[in-house]
């Protein structure tokens, strides 16, 4: 598969974990009710902002096969995360750091495990 088609894929299957967390959070959970269009353009743009560090910059600084990369990596879309649903939601950045971490690990969690249940099918 193209590196390109499967950086698209890769963005749209996380946007499908991740955006629905986001607004749950952001419309049910969170004092501060917001938008459901600002949720949601927030998360999107959010995640479109996060994942190129994840593909791109951070394999330049952080050795991929590493134990440590994972979480090296994923400080850092959680630091980027963070600050688009600071500006985007108008929120503290504990709070943003907070709800970025949730999603991230949901995504992770969820991601991987469709991940492996898809290999095991191959």
């Amino acid at each position: 598969m193209e590196k390109w088609l499967e950086f698209i894929l890769t963005n749209l299957s996380i946007m499908v974990i991740e955006l629905p967390i986001l607004f749950i959070i952001g419309k049910f959970i969170l004092k501060d009710r917001y938008e459901s269009d600002t949720i949601i353009f927030s998360g999107a743009i959010a995640t479109m902002m996060s994942t190129p560090y994840l593909w791109y910059v951070c394999p330049l600084f952080f050795n991929v096969s590493s134990p440590y990369y994972l979480y090296f990596s994923q400080a850092i879309v959680i630091l980027v995360e963070s600050i688009v649903f600071c500006n985007a939601l108008r929120m503290q950045i504990s709070k943003a750091l907070l709800i970025s971490a949730v999603i991230n690990i949901a995504s992770y969690l969820l991601y991987s495990k469709v991940l492996a249940f898809i290999v095991v099918k191959m």
